[in-house]
């Protein structure tokens, strides 16, 4: 058993599947070991870029980082608009940071006039104001 915890954003079922078992699928099924093997693949570059955020980056850096990461394949990406879907005490957990920083970081990008708060858990982002190097590593 690997030790994980999650939480769940909407009503769901939790189904455990044995190691063994997941084995036994992967190998029997290639369509399905190779969506399991580019899901991996995504998450590794999701850690990579954890990685370097956690360790080249200020908070406002890594807070702008993500909620990029967040608008990134959203059909209305343009619009700029980000929901955060989690409480702000655990964004500052999931950024290695503190809600204090956090909260800072929120202000001088409001008032750096790259985003703007719709909601306590709403933002947009105003793409042009941002430059290319604050949006790429």
């Amino acid at each position: 058993w690997y030790p994980v915890n999650a939480r769940c954003a909407t009503r769901c079922e939790l189904h455990l599947l044995p190691v063994v078992k997941a084995r036994e699928c992967l190998k029997s099924d290639p369509k399905l070991a190779w969506a399991a093997a580019c899901s991996l693949a995504g998450r590794i570059a999701e850690f990579r870029d954890a990685f370097l955020d956690i360790t080249l980056a200020d908070a406002r850096q890594r807070l702008l980082r993500y909620l990029l990461r967040r608008l990134e394949g959203k059909p209305n990406a343009s619009l700029g608009v980000v929901r955060l879907g989690i409480s702000h005490q655990d964004l500052a957990l999931l950024l290695g940071i503190r809600a204090e920083s956090l909260s800072r970081a929120l202000t001088d990008l409001e008032r750096a006039g790259k985003l703007r708060r719709l909601s306590r858990q709403t933002f947009q982002l105003f793409l042009n104001k941002i430059p290319k190097e604050e949006m790429e590593w």
